[in-house]
């Protein structure tokens, strides 16, 4: 959103997906007057509880656990915690309309899924800064929506799963030099377009759903086994997919617009 002139403020309330936010905005400052964002619904961390657990109540400024139709903000303006925190999903599974990890230019914020699954129904944004750490390879990150990473995501060996049932979704990464581990797609209906270079340590699994390079054909760096399955379909655009680990990988369901290979490993197409 751009606005450098003009009276009065344009207020986004309660906005959604990888755009939303003072982060995202250009107008005559930063926070400036033109553009202004706010978030009454939303569920903040205060840390007035254990100071660490998602799954403890009085931690959020509402004292309720968020659920399924939260809008949660990992930040520092309105919760009141000016220093660096963690959150802790270890005991029981967390679920969320949206969540955004945000620090504004602060200090480090950093959501650790360690011992339960995280489910994000619609967008996920990790903002510049901001850490989300797949600690424990057991449990799953579920996304239905977009993603959005300008921070850091630990990937650890756990699995993102992408589960949205229809419209078209984005996923924006660090780069390749911020992979995920493995990425699987359960997603019948949905779309998932890339909106940037992806790197994947472990499995791709493509169950059901569409997975695009996206319009501006963005590559793939593959380091583990690529699996398309009967009710997946991959639209490699005119991106190129990079099979690159040292040992060998396993290559099922395939239609690549390039295909490269490096490293000394086997690659076995089937």
């Amino acid at each position: 959103v751009s606005r450098s002139t003009g009276t009065g403020t344009i207020l986004f309330e309660n906005p959604s997906g990888a755009l939303n936010g003072e982060a995202n905005d250009q107008d005559n400052a930063d926070p400036g007057t033109l553009i202004d964002w706010d978030y009454p619904d939303g569920f903040y961390w205060d840390g007035g509880g254990d100071g660490v657990s998602w799954n403890d109540a009085l931690n959020w400024t509402t004292d309720v656990v968020p659920v399924s139709t939260s809008l949660v903000y990992l930040e520092h303006t309105v919760g009141g915690v000016a220093a660096a925190y963690t959150v802790n999903i270890n005991t029981t599974d967390a679920i969320t309309e949206d969540l955004n990890i945000d620090i504004e230019g602060g200090a480090a914020i950093t959501l650790n899924v360690n011992g339960a699954d995280l489910k994000v129904l619609n967008d996920l944004s990790i903002a510049s800064g901001a850490t989300l750490a797949h600690v424990n390879a057991a449990d799953t990150i579920r996304i239905g929506g977009n993603w959005s990473n300008s921070g850091t995501f630990n990937e650890g060996t756990g699995t993102v799963l992408f589960d949205g049932e229809s419209g078209t979704s984005t996923i924006t990464t660090g780069g390749t030099g911020d992979p995920f581990y493995h990425v699987r797609f359960v997603a019948e209906g949905a779309t998932y377009e890339l909106g940037s270079d992806i790197g994947i340590d472990g499995t791709l699994t493509l169950d059901s759903g569409i997975f695009s390079t996206g319009g501006s054909s963005y590559d793939i760096y593959a380091s583990g086994d690529w699996d398309v399955n009967a009710g997946g379909t991959f639209e490699p655009q005119l991106g190129t997919v990079f099979f690159d680990n040292t040992g060998a990988q396993d290559i099922a369901g395939f239609t690549f617009n390039n295909f490269s290979t490096t490293g000394t490993g086997t690659k076995t197409l089937s």
